[in-house]
């Protein structure tokens, strides 16, 4: 048996250890935002032309690196001419070209593909689509599933064209 002192002492030592613990979890844990904003883009390297554009940046804003499992996307354009149900970024493509919209020229989409990473503090455009066209989209959304080093699973829900735009 172990005297009052040696127990106080004891639990206060796996106490401590279980802080410890939880800090170094929470310092890999990725955490993934994303902020949406009007821009200006220039329309190529050699072009001295720039269009407004509306802008989507994730960041991981956590401590640990975040590791990209998959991608899905949720899309209903207007009029419409899909099912929202999720599809793949091949697919999104295709409706997007439904409703005249070119990739690399009327928007663009980044393929953010399984085994991506993004270090603690970076950012990157997944997003951007000219702002004339925006109209011709009612909802996009990203649903991108991610890990962190330790294996913690997690999944954000990125609106791309948010209600209202």
């Amino acid at each position: 048996m172990l005297d009052t002192e040696s127990s106080a002492s004891l639990f206060v030592t796996l106490l401590g250890a279980l802080v410890v613990r939880h800090q170094f979890v929470l310092g890999l844990r990725p955490r993934i935002g994303y902020k949406t904003m009007y821009a200006t883009k220039e329309l190529g390297p050699d072009s001295k032309e720039f269009c407004a554009t509306w802008q989507v940046r994730i960041r991981n804003a956590g401590q640990g690196t975040a590791i990209i499992n998959r991608s899905a996307f949720e899309l209903e354009t207007s009029p419409p001419k899909s099912n929202s149900s999720l599809h793949v970024l091949r697919e999104v493509v295709k409706e997007l070209a439904k409703s005249g919209l070119v990739r690399h020229k009327d928007y663009w989409l980044e393929n953010i593909t399984d085994g991506f990473t993004l270090p603690p503090k970076e950012e990157c455009i997944v997003f951007e689509i000219k702002s004339e066209h925006v109209s011709k989209i009612k909802r996009l959304n990203m649903l991108l599933y991610f890990q962190g080093l330790l294996g913690d699973k997690y999944y954000r829900k990125i609106l791309f064209i948010p209600p209202g735009i």
